[in-house]
């Protein structure tokens, strides 16, 4: 794999799909992120098999492939590097090389295969929720909202 990519979309996708990764996981592949190219884009996945999300991002793709990487390792590098417009990302032997600007990391990836596959819904998904119920339960849940 190896593509180039903007790195204000790509740090967004990133902290959105991190979020998702569990702190005390037994299986090591579920402290990973996904990402593959897929026609064109960057997908970002992540899950802890309860909650799945994936999010595609526009990137520049010179050669196709997939590698999962642990998510902390890679939000903590993305989030300190200094503004510099891209990222370039490269896989080598299951390692993810990363380079924007100056910055340079080397990641060591898990075989992508391995990672496990998140359904993807179609159509829409609705419900109905009576307003009084929707205000009984605000204030039930308001004490585990955080703030910041």
């Amino acid at each position: 794999m190896k593509l180039t990519c903007t790195q204000e979309n790509f740090k967004k996708a990133i902290y959105s799909t991190e979020r998702v990764v569990g702190k005390q996981i037994t299986l090591p592949i579920l402290e990973n992120i996904l990402l593959e190219t897929d026609h064109g884009m960057l997908k970002i996945a992540a899950t802890n098999l309860e909650i799945g999300v994936f999010l595609k991002i526009g990137a520049k793709i010179e050669e196709e492939g997939t590698i999962t990487v642990p998510a902390r390792l890679l939000s903590n590098f993305v989030n300190n590097l200094p503004a510099d417009g891209t990222v370039a990302l490269t896989v080598i032997d299951q390692t993810l090389h990363i380079e924007s600007g100056s910055s340079k990391a080397q990641i060591k990836g898990l075989q992508a295969q391995d990672f496990p596959i998140i359904p993807e819904m179609e159509g829409e998904f609705l419900f109905s929720l009576p307003a009084q119920e929707m205000r009984e339960a605000i204030p039930r849940l308001a004490m585990c909202v955080l703030i910041s």
